[in-house]
């Protein structure tokens, strides 16, 4: 018995230690936050990222009514978008960038679009981004608004605000004059939204392919 007594004490002994140290490891896991001075894929907060970059696209249909009178008028009822850039955190709730844009208004083009995201919680984000249309069909004005509502920069709603010229003919007279054109729709970021950009590629290669494929068979002027 004395024996048994003697062996329970020296492992009481050399488990002791090993306990002390565990416990202490595991108030530091659970203590210590993790690095804000990294640079992350998906957007964070600043107490996890100091600095993240900006991987989206966007579909959105449009809002705006189509004006009986109005014989012209850029873009349909369609648009497709796609943004990259980076944004930095510069306190708990705000963090600033910049981003380039491309969609499809009528015609193909870039956009460069300074950008406001407003941390609203750990996981909601709201994005302000004014831009200037560096493409695209003639006439059209260059300033452009978008605001995006986001959730863990993966999934979230978008709006895109434009300033079109329209065309009209009344009592038999051209007049054109500008028309403000919104439209709303679902936005990708992150993974999801490299994965949207590469659809997006994808099918405007296919609409290509199937022109010059038409081209071939028919000929085109």
């Amino acid at each position: 018995m004395t024996e048994v007594l003697v062996k329970a004490q020296m492992i009481r002994r050399l488990l002791t230690p090993l306990l002390i140290v565990a416990a202490f490891s595991s108030a530091l896991a659970q203590t210590d936050p993790p690095s804000p001075n990294r640079s992350c894929f998906r957007g964070r907060p600043l107490t996890e990222c100091r600095s993240f970059w900006i991987t989206e696209a966007s579909y959105s249909v449009r809002l705006s009514s189509v004006d009986r009178q109005v014989s012209f008028e850029p873009g349909g009822w369609f648009l497709p978008t796609v943004e990259l850039g980076g944004m930095r955190n510069l306190n708990g709730r705000v963090a600033v960038g910049a981003s380039i844009g491309a969609g499809f208004l009528g015609d193909f083009y870039l956009a460069a679009k300074p950008r406001v995201r407003l941390w609203l919680s750990p996981k909601a984000s709201l994005d302000l981004s004014p831009g200037l249309m560096l493409g695209g069909r003639t006439g059209i004005q260059r300033f452009t608004a978008d605001a995006s509502l986001m959730w863990s920069d993966r999934v979230g709603v978008t709006a895109h605000s434009f300033v079109v010229p329209v065309t009209t003919f009344p009592a038999g007279e051209q007049v054109i004059r500008n028309r403000r054109t919104v439209y709303l729709g679902l936005r990708l970021g992150s993974k999801l939204g490299v994965g949207g950009a590469a659809a997006d590629a994808l099918g405007f290669l296919a609409v290509i392919g199937a022109y010059f494929i038409a081209c071939a068979n028919n000929g085109c002027d």
